[in-house]
């Protein structure tokens, strides 16, 4: 893949052609936070998706516009909404594919305070993903960042992906809700009552009910990987490309050469295929005193989440999440567990 064609670059500057003032517009927004007659959000908030939306629709009273009209800018406030803010610094992780798997397969392993999803290391980021997909479609990616609803206060985790072939759509993760099945059913209702009535965006809207399972399982694979990213003993590396093609300046000019990537999960993923290339040699393994082993297989990774700070000062409250690596099960003492060195990211 050359560097012009990298997917979020080609879709920023998609964007930007689109709405050439969108940028600038974000930014006067996220600069009158609470001014100038607009309401307060939160700073972990660059700015809301209701300024999206005012960019998206020029100006145009969105409640009164076609039903249709309104989803087209709802897509493309989307796509500024994340990428407003994802230009700023152009944070990129890469997962290593068999670290990917391993964290797929821990998918009902979410019961874990949502404040963690206030802790984002950026205030958007872009993960590239290798094979994920929604259904058949294969995705390359997707952005992460947050919203604060200023009509009620709603926090939101705002996930975009983005499809290998360029088209994408945004879902949003509400925070206080418990579970992603609860989370979707809050998205359904809201996109019910939304539709006003009108009988195709109601009819959009219960097929995307039929395909929840499908959405689900993306969702939740999203979660995990954006999950370890926040962890304390996450393994993320700065990618190759930092020291010889990452260059940044003072003014944003919107470059490939603005992206800084990083390593996600590689030694772990060497780690994995060379497990599964010892375990390939033989179907049984010989112990100590001569007698065959069951074939070793990985026991999945889980989370750990504790917190930290003074119980009577909840400002001071910090919840820390590790990531518990994968034990190897039935194997021989010299077939030791992945382990996993903490580096510590200080960019």
């Amino acid at each position: 893949m050359t560097q012009n064609l990298y997917p979020p670059m080609a879709l920023l500057k998609k964007t930007a052609q689109q709405y050439p003032k969108a940028w600038e517009l974000m930014a006067n927004f996220h600069a009158e936070n609470g001014m100038n007659g607009l309401p307060t959000w939160p700073d972990w908030c660059y700015a809301p998706m209701s300024a999206a939306v005012a960019i998206a629709s020029g100006g145009r009273n969105f409640l009164l516009l076609p039903v249709n009209q309104q989803q087209d800018i709802i897509n493309s406030a989307q796509k500024i909404f994340a990428l407003a803010t994802w230009r700023l610094s152009k944070e990129v992780y890469q997962l290593d594919p068999d670290f990917a798997q391993l964290l797929f397969e821990q998918t009902n392993d979410l019961d874990i305070p949502s404040e963690i999803f206030l802790q984002l290391p950026y205030p958007c980021f872009y993960i590239e993903v290798p094979d994920l997909f929604f259904g058949a479609k294969p995705i390359h990616g997707f952005f992460v960042n947050l919203e604060y609803d200023v009509n009620n206060g709603d926090r939101e985790l705002r996930l975009y992906f983005l499809y290998q072939d360029g088209t994408g759509f945004g879902y949003p993760i509400h925070i206080d809700e418990h579970t992603i099945s609860d989370n979707m059913a809050h998205v359904a209702k809201e996109a019910l009552y939304n539709s006003r009535n009108d009988k195709f965006t109601q009819a959009q809207t219960y097929r995307a009910i039929q395909e929840t399972d499908a959405l689900q399982e993306l969702l939740l694979k999203a979660l995990q990987v954006v999950l370890y990213i926040l962890a304390s003993n996450a393994e993320i590396v700065p990618n190759s490309e930092q020291s010889f093609i990452t260059k940044r300046g003072a003014t944003i000019k919107d470059k490939y050469s603005e992206i800084r990537k990083w390593d996600v999960g590689i030694r772990i993923g060497a780690a994995i295929r060379q497990k599964s290339a010892s375990v390939e040699k033989g179907e049984s393994i010989k112990t100590a005193s001569g007698h065959s082993s069951p074939r070793p297989h990985m026991r999945r990774g889980h989370w750990h989440h504790y917190w930290t700070g003074p119980r009577n000062v909840s400002e001071n409250r910090r919840l820390i999440l590790k990531w518990l690596s994968p034990m190897a099960v039935a194997a021989t003492p010299e077939d030791t567990p992945i382990v996993i060195h903490e580096i510590k990211n200080n960019s």
